[in-house]
């Protein structure tokens, strides 16, 4: 049954967001959009940021689902490679003002999307991207 589950997560189609997004656009400043494929949180997303900014990313604020973890764990796999390599659970990223973090996620809420405030940009002049337990 596991196996089942675990597959069926591997096998899901990837989702496309822009009906989902478009509104989003007509209503907030979104200030970054990145679909979270190969290579997620440490090439596409970072492409919308200035130079001297960092994505700082709370990795405990969303479920990573179990299968990344038993790759992880089976495969002997060092966990910034899992971030570099796959989605980690996040499907899409848009960055937002901090002020309009809690409208947008009730706009994704009322459309049965789940979303999670993952982070926040900081500056920083030596990483694009850091992960840290807690922010």
């Amino acid at each position: 049954e596991d196996l089942r589950k675990h597959a069926k997560v591997l096998l899901e189609p990837t989702r496309i967001y822009v009906k989902d997004v478009l509104p989003l656009v007509k209503r907030f400043k979104i200030h970054g959009m990145a679909h979270i494929t190969g290579g997620a949180f440490y090439e596409k997303l970072t492409k919308v940021l200035p130079k001297g900014l960092c994505f700082a990313i709370d990795k405990k604020s969303w479920r990573v689902p179990s299968i990344f973890r038993l790759i992880q764990e089976q495969g002997g796999v060092p966990e910034e490679d899992m971030y570099k390599t796959l989605n980690m659970g996040i499907g899409f990223a848009l960055v937002v003002a901090s002020r309009d973090a809690t409208v947008v996620q009730t706009f994704l809420r009322q459309k049965s999307i789940a979303s999670f405030v993952i982070g926040e940009v900081i500056p920083h002049q030596k990483y694009k991207v850091m992960f840290r337990e807690k922010l």
